[in-house]
This record gives structure tokens, sequence and C-alpha cells, in this order.
């Protein structure tokens, strides 16, 4: 018998005993006061019980339902496991599916810049300049805005990449780079559609990794850029992974790029194309060091001696038939770098022959012979936080233009606040000799020069440039 029922029986029996007492004894007022007294204690009894049964109750039904919402969440996490991973591995964020078959890497990269350049007088015989009689001109601007997805689907085989990048002058986004690859064997990786054409070293080290603010004038003049065909690269497993090797066939130097002119409205469809074909070929050795410290100029404390050289060649025939310049161009380079301990150096040296054939509004007929040369190196004089850094360029073009030489000096540091992924930087670049180098090997030239805060000016030297920047990477 439970509680319960133990004190309704001992209550009954008590109302019960008085009862008869009281009908023994009409007359006896104290007996009906204890039978009152009795039933009002009874009564709180009572109620006391049932209190405590619904406080059980309650207590019931809440810990059922903390049960039941515990294992939907260990379900729900079950399942998040068992479908998909996300975070950041230290350097980028990413999305991964358990077994590894699918991967989405997200990165990006955000450039915020001020620029000032001066010259001493017009660009013209007129009492107007650049712009008006201004010969100092300032303002921000932002030269790099992009976002990055790069991966695998289905299988680690099967390889993709898409940036994104926002103009300069409009912000529009458009597609920098778009492949999509196939890993042949672990040394071989084929991919098709837009990258950079594998040329220039400077060109192929990501504008977040370089030493300087801004490339060298001499990369924008010989740069292939972006170019769309079919890629392919080797990692030679012979003599402990001392060569790389990168080649593409393509459609010719910028025709992945939008716009030359810095927009973002050029199409440059197959059709558009002025080039019939194109080949490129890099290679690239070991001779010390480790192969991830190629992806910078930077050389950090501590770091162990990296040394490299590399070639590449490049032939392109342009369009041929009625109009147009029937000609071809041929471009090399060689280059080498140095890292150790805070120390870095690097050197490059390129040429280019252009042969038209014939005459056009855009081309100048006959050969033309260009070659440039850079020097540039930076040491951490306080270990991995403050590297200033000196570059010197030169360029010479041989044609049946005024075109000459130039020389451009720069001067800077950096200073990192978490490596490459936030710094900040401030330089000063001297063009000695007027700038009037149109190259018609290199039609992105005059927009590669504008990026480097310089213009064209074939009438004033001394032309100068500050720049301050920061930079973010996530």
């Amino acid at each position: 018998m439970n509680s319960r029922k133990r004190m309704f029986a001992l209550g009954s029996g008590v109302l019960l005993g008085v009862a008869g007492v009281v009908n023994a004894d009409d007359s006896s007022a104290q007996l009906q006061s204890q039978v009152a007294a009795l039933q009002a204690k009874v009564n709180q009894l009572e109620g006391q019980q049932q209190s405590t049964w619904l406080n059980e109750r309650r207590a019931e039904e809440v810990k059922a339902l903390v049960r039941e919402v515990l294992s939907d969440a260990d379900t729900r996490a079950s399942l998040l496991e068992n479908g998909a991973t996300a975070g950041h591995n230290g350097k980028n964020f990413f999305i991964a599916s358990e077994d590894g078959n699918f991967l989405m890497n997200v990165s990006g990269q955000l450039q915020v810049r001020w620029l000032w350049n001066h010259r001493n007088g017009p660009t013209v015989e007129s009492d107007e300049g650049f712009n008006g009689p201004d010969r100092n001109l300032t303002g921000f601007e932002i030269p790099r805005a992009k976002v990055q997805f790069d991966g695998h689907v289905v299988n680690p085989n099967i390889l993709y990449t898409l940036r994104l990048s926002a103009d300069a002058d409009e912000g529009t986004m458009m597609a920098e780079e778009a492949t999509i690859g196939y890993r042949v064997t672990d040394e071989i990786t084929v991919r098709a559609g837009r990258s950079k054409a594998p040329f220039l070293r400077e060109e192929l080290t990501s504008s977040a990794y370089q030493l300087a603010i801004e490339r060298s004038v001499v990369n924008y003049m010989f740069t292939s850029s972006y170019v769309d065909g079919v890629f392919a690269t080797w990692d030679a497993p012979y003599m402990d992974n001392m060569f790389r090797v990168s080649a593409s066939f393509d459609d010719g130097d910028f025709s992945g790029v939008l716009d030359q002119s810095g927009g973002v409205d050029s199409t440059f469809d197959a059709d558009d194309v002025a080039t019939d074909a194109a080949f490129g070929a890099r290679v690239d050795a070991k001779i010390a060091g480790d192969w991830n410290q190629m992806k910078d100029f930077s050389a950090w404390s501590g770091e162990e001696m990296g040394i490299f050289v590399g070639g590449a060649i490049r032939w392109q025939q342009f369009e041929t038939g009625d109009t147009g310049t029937n000609g071809d161009l041929l471009k090399w380079t060689v280059d080498a770098s140095f890292e150790m301990s805070g120390f870095n150096a690097f050197a490059a040296v390129t040429g280019a022959h252009f042969n038209a054939d014939e005459l056009d509004e855009n081309f100048q007929p006959g050969n033309t012979d260009a070659y440039g040369a850079v020097l540039q190196g930076g040491y951490m004089v306080i270990p991995d936080k403050l590297e200033p850094y000196i570059r010197y360029e030169w360029i010479n073009v041989d044609d049946q233009t005024d075109h000459d030489e130039a020389n451009i000096l720069t001067v800077g540091a950096n200073y990192y606040m978490a490596r490459h992924s936030m710094k900040v930087s401030a330089d000063l670049v001297w063009a000695i000799e007027p700038l009037d180098l149109g190259l018609p090997m290199s039609q992105d030239s005059m927009f590669g020069l504008q990026r480097t805060g310089l213009i064209a000016d074939e009438k004033n030297d001394n032309q100068v440039v500050g720049r301050v920047q920061v930079q973010l990477l996530f």
C-alpha cells in the first residue's frame, strides 16, 4: 500500500473512531473540536501529498523532454560529421566531405592603395599637361579585390579553380582565372580554361606574395598575362624532385584578359582571337631548399637556403590572311632567386623579337627587338616584421620609332603584421628617363604601366611615384 492510501486509511479510521465517540456523547463540545482539528489536519496532509505528486510528474516530463532534445542534437551532429566538415586550416576556409572526395577551399585578397605621381612638366609642348596643368596627381584605389574557389569534386583527381576579381575602375566582378583539371598521375596534371601563361617568374608569383607593392615595369612590358588554352605541369620525380616543367597551347598573349584596356567588356571569343596558335614552356630547377619557398620572394627568419633557377620560351603566330600583321612573336626569359635567413635576391633577363610582315594601323612593319632586366633584393632587419627592399629595372627597345631605353629604381619596405596575410607597404618609384616604351608585342603594357602608378610620358624625365598599400588575405 502506498503512502497516499495509508494516509487515507489512517484519516478515515480516526474520523470513524471520533464519530463513534461523538454519537455516544453528543454533548461533548471538546470532542467535536478535536474532530474538526483532525479533519483540517487530514486536508492539509492530502494537499501536500497532491502537490508532491504533481511536482514529481512535472520533473519526469521535463527530464523526458531534455532527453529527447539531447538525442535529436546527437543525431544532427552525427549527420554533420558523416556528411561534411568545415572550418579554417590555417591558410584558408574550406568545406569538405568526410570521405575526402569533395573539397572547396575559399580564399580572398584585398589591397587598398594610395598613390602620388609627380612629373616635372607637361607631357606635351602646350601649356597643359596630363589632366591639365596639375603635375602632382594623388588618390586612393583598390587595385585588387578577389575571391577564389578551388578544390576537387567526385575524387581528388578532378580539380577546379575559379577566381573572381573586381575590376579596379568599375567594380564589376569577372572570372580572372577559371580552369578544370585532372591529375593524371602524382606528377602530371592537365588543365583547360583560363590561366597564366607559363612564362615570367614574376608574373607567375601571386600579386599577394610580391616583394614590392607592384610588379615591375619589365614584367608588364613582356608578360603574356592570362591566356585561354590547355596547360600541363610535370613534377619530375628524379633527383629529389629537382625539376618542374610546365607548358601551354593557347590563343596567344592576353587572350584570357577580359579587356586589354582595363575594363570588362571585351569578349575575346575564339573568332576574335588575333592569333593562329601559341605555344609556351617553362622549366624550373630547385638547386637547394623547398619548392614552397618559390611561392613568394621574401625570406623568413630561420628559413633554410633556397636556390632556384628557371627559363621559359614562348612563340606565337599571329592571325594570317588578308588583314593583320601576318607576323610572329618569339619571347624568352631566364631568372634566378636566392633566399636564406631573412635575405632574398631575384634577377631576371627577358627578350622578345617581333616580326610584322605587313603594316597596319596598330603595328609597325619590320622587326622589333626588346630586352629587359630586373634585379631586386630585401632583408628582414626585424625578423618576420620589417623588410626594406630595393629594385632596379632596365628596358631597351630597338625598332623604327623613337623608343629608347628606361632605367627605373624602386626603394621601399614591408611591415608584416601576420606575414603576407596582413602587411603594410610603402615605396618610391623613380623613372629616370621619359617613359615612351610602347611595345607592339605587349598589348597589355599600357594597362600594366598604370598598375605601377607611372604614366607613359615621352617628354618628361625623373617621374616619381609614391605608394602606400595595405593588404589582407583570408
